[in-house]
């Protein structure tokens, strides 16, 4: 399944893992939270970006294009791909359909009806297209025994005439992706053929003449009303009533009639409500204190925003409404500006987001410009346009007096900017908690998250302060969201391997700390011609023994290198006359805005100890090939050669490794450090080696400002006896050598 974690396709897995059917899935951009649900539903997670091996069929989701290079690979394989909505179709025919549809409303309504038939003990299946809130109720489910699935079918890709429901609830009919449907004639033709594939009862809602219409020309029977009632439920901000939130009321009522149709007099109907399951970003509470509320919404078509505005206005009449709104899709914008700007304008703040793409590509007048333009001279006063997420919680901030509403809008990736915002309000002064508690809801909970978590342990010298903000990301997509928060939150970011060739300050790190070294990012793949595929996280000296066991040699080198891949790429790690990079063929990293980027080793630009590409980046994996092959006997005899030479030369007790770079091919720092007598000096507790003049070891309790000094002593007499410059080698996290370093 490509797409594997949006809220169409996550429940669609579900169901087909509760099949028993063997399901994978891909999701460049997958939430945290939605991957630990699925994933308990025994969904394999693909980090890798390749295809199983025995995959059968390939699932996609409509916003993932043609150009997608595992659809394009399965494509060239011959498999079967399928949309999303076609498979769910297919899989309808084994049952009775009840189909929801409609222009917006669907996932409510469905999710009504599902508590409210599980309420009456009512067996059935179900697939829905959103996720309820905590985890409360899974979002699809089987049943072997009956003959029902209930499902809200999507218009949007054109799959619709795929179905042929026994029922179908038909909501409302307002004009949507204009991409599918250029004009409304063409979405009625769509609804009204597939009313004339409905078997059984057609239900539209009392008054809709434009639905109405189109059941009369589909000759659809027989055709059903349902209206609004005195039903009633909580939302989490009190009970709802017909005259304060219609929208919802008409959701309720339609799920009722549709439960007493089901349920026949073998069962008790329920008519409570009280208790129903929320439903994930749909007038979703996350922040209220002292007069001050903000919400969260799915709406993304202007009918949509419209009701969920009037519905704030009425239910909180005596607070300003501060507006948040992500456009959804340039198709969508550029046919609705006018009628957003319209809605939109009537906030009392108005804050635009660029559009969020959703897999197309850019349109004119599809932008978010094309509303700021089309609003009123007194709304355009009242407007912001944020192009950095870092940008708008500062400006939130200066416009939040209460009592207040904001109210976070889109179809995108808004939901993020709004549960950090709600950190921000909810720990007002502790930047540190704001991070953890926005970004504990976004990604899985496979992920470390620390907050003043210790360094030293972390460091091969075993020295340093704190880390402000700590995190061991389990995949790529919480790597992604790592980023993200950082940059919403102003946090710097660091890189950690596994600390061999860096020194931590003994005041710590104000910023992110990011270290690969879940399992997830040590695995090591052989490929074919005596290459390996090797995650960030792999140790150097693991990858040595993998190398042996496949008689693959050249790599011995890197056996006495105490670090990991990832650092190892970022500095060009080198030993015994050989380099890292001197063994890569194609170097994989995510950019600080989360892009992930492939170059070859001639498009790298590789220095002494530098690899400029990593300098922003973070090396994800690295395919590697071997110079040559031998014999496992010849390469253990080399590795124990090489291990037994470390022994010999370099000192045991906590170090870096070597501090200062070489000066030139022809003399080496330590012979320099060696010839200005300073072997065994010592500044406190840190000490140059004995054995090895380059190396600074830790003898118990050393801190950074000793190691610092002695390096300034090393540099001053180097300087004064030899006439050369040491520049270090080593480096140092959050801060630069030339000011630490200056007389």
């Amino acid at each position: 399944m490509l797409g594997v974690g949006g809220t169409g396709m996550a429940p669609l897995g579900i169901y087909l893992s509760q099949t028993g059917r063997c399901i994978s899935g891909l999701d460049d951009n997958l939430q945290g939270p939605v991957r630990d649900l699925i994933s308990t539903h025994g969904i394999h997670i693909c980090d890798d970006n390749e295809l199983p091996a025995n995959v059968e069929a390939v699932i996609y989701s409509s916003a993932v294009t043609a150009e997608h290079p595992l659809l394009k690979q399965a494509t060239y394989q011959g498999l079967p791909c399928l949309l999303r909505g076609h498979l769910l179709a297919r899989l309808s025919y084994e049952k009775k359909l009840l189909a929801v549809v409609g222009s917006h409303g669907k996932t409510t309504t469905t999710a009504l009806l599902i508590h409210k038939l599980r309420r009456c003990s009512f067996d059935f299946s179900y697939v829905l297209g959103g996720f309820f809130q905590e985890g409360s109720l899974p979002p699809a489910h089987y049943s072997a025994s009956s003959e029902w699935l209930i499902a809200e079918i999507d218009e949007s890709d054109g799959t619709l005439q795929s179905f042929y429901p026994e029922m179908t609830l038909a909501l409302n009919l307002d004009w949507d992706h204009p991409s599918q449907y250029p004009t409304v004639v063409h979405l009625e033709a769509a609804f009204e053929k597939l009313f004339e594939r409905t078997r059984g009862a057609v239900w539209i809602p009392e008054g809709d003449e434009a639905l109405a219409r189109v059941a009369r020309g589909s000759g659809c029977c027989p055709l059903r009303h349902f209206c609004p009632t005195s039903v009633s439920f909580d939302k989490g901000v009190g009970t709802l009533e017909p005259s304060v939130a219609s929208f919802n009321i008409w959701n309720a009522s339609a799920a009722q009639s549709l439960v007493q149709t089901l349920c026949d007099a073998s069962y008790e109907v329920d008519e409570g409500g009280d208790d129903f399951p929320r439903i994930c970003r749909r007038q979703e509470l996350l922040y209220e204190k002292d007069g001050l509320r903000v919400f969260q919404d799915y709406a993304h078509h202007p009918a949509e925003v419209a009701a969920l505005m009037q519905m704030m206005r009425q239910m909180f009449s005596e607070s300003r409404l501060t507006v948040v709104f992500q456009p959804h899709r340039y198709s969508r914008t550029r046919h609705y500006f006018r009628q957003f700007a319209e809605v939109l304008g009537t906030a009392d703040r108005l804050f635009l987001l660029d559009v969020y793409p959703a897999g197309e590509s850019p349109l004119v007048f599809g932008h978010t410009d094309s509303i700021l333009q089309s609003l009123s001279r007194e709304a355009a006063v009242k407007t912001s346009f944020v192009s950095e997420w870092s940008r708008l919680a500062p400006a939130l901030q200066r416009s939040s007096e209460s009592p207040q509403v904001i109210l976070f809008i889109g179809a995108g990736d808004i939901d993020r900017a709004a549960r950090a915002y709600a950190s921000v309000l909810e720990y007002p002064n502790d930047k540190r908690r704001q991070w953890l508690s926005c970004t504990q809801a976004l990604v899985s909970s496979d992920t470390s998250l620390k907050i003043d978590e210790p360094l030293c342990n972390k460091t091969t010298l075993g020295i340093g302060g704190l880390a402000c903000c700590y995190a061991d990301p389990a995949n790529r997509a919480d790597l992604r969201r790592l980023l993200d928060t950082a940059a919403f939150f102003g946090l710097e970011v660091f890189h950690l391997g596994r600390g061999s060739n860096l020194i931590v300050p003994d005041e710590g790190v104000e910023g992110l700390v990011i270290r690969l070294s879940h399992p997830s990012w040590r695995c090591i793949q052989p490929l074919s011609e005596g290459r390996l595929r090797c995650g960030a996280g792999v140790r150097l000296k693991e990858l040595c023994t993998w190398a042996c066991r496949l008689g693959l040699g050249g790599m011995e080198f890197l056996e006495g290198i105490p670090g990991s891949l990832g650092g190892a790429l970022r500095m060009n790690a080198g030993a015994m006359g050989g380099w890292i990079f001197d063994l890569v063929e194609t170097v994989e990293f995510m950019t600080r805005e989360g892009a992930i980027r492939v170059f070859t080793h001639n498009a790298c630009n590789i220095d002494y100890r530098e690899c400029s590409e990593l300098r922003e980046g973070l090396a994800l994996s690295a395919i590697l090939r071997s110079p040559g092959r031998g014999p496992q006997e010849g390469i253990k005899a080399r590795l124990k050669s090489l291990a037994s030479r470390r022994k010999q030369t370099q000192p045991c007790e906590p170090s870096a490794g070597c501090i200062f770079k070489n000066p030139s091919d022809d003399v080496s720092a330590g012979e320099l450090i060696d010839r200005s007598g300073l072997k065994g000096r010592r500044v406190g507790n840190a000490e140059i080696s004995p054995v090895h003049a380059n190396f600074i070891v830790n003898r118990g309790g050393a801190t950074c400002a000793e190691v610092v000094a002695l390096m300034r002593e090393v540099r001053a007499t180097v300087k004064n006896r030899h006439g050369v410059i040491l520049e270090p080698e080593v480096g140092v996290l959050g801060k630069r050598w030339e000011h630490l370093l200056q007389d």
